[in-house]
């Protein structure tokens, strides 16, 4: 769980686009068809000079024997900006865009980022 960078373009970076997954979801499967990750595999060719990063996060909310996510929207949410901060360090990489791509749950979580922080 966490940021994963899935590629770091070279040269002028533009932007970071950081993918969310949704209810029940997983950082890279939400993104792929079991060979192919869209994101990691064909994204960077349409936007090579970014950041592609994924965001995982415990999303589970019902599981039958184990515990499941007590974590609210909100929670995530700060996790997100944390995480994102620990990547972001260097002066270029606080100020650069991010464009947030989001699935389901993933996207009240950027909702939540965007508008609640």
């Amino acid at each position: 769980m966490g940021t994963q960078i899935l590629h770091q373009g070279e040269g002028q970076i533009v932007a970071d686009v950081v993918f969310v997954h949704g209810l029940r979801g997983d950082a890279i499967k939400t993104w792929s068809d079991g060979v192919t990750c869209w994101p990691r595999d064909l994204l960077q060719y349409d936007v090579p000079n970014t950041w592609i990063i994924t965001w995982g996060y415990d999303s589970n909310i019902a599981k039958l024997a184990e515990f499941s996510s007590q974590n609210s929207i909100f929670g995530h949410a700060e996790n997100l900006l944390s995480d994102l901060a620990m990547k972001r360090r260097k002066l270029k990489e606080k100020i650069r865009p991010i464009i947030f791509v989001g699935h389901s749950l993933g996207g009240l979580v950027i909702k939540e980022v965007r508008f609640g922080h």
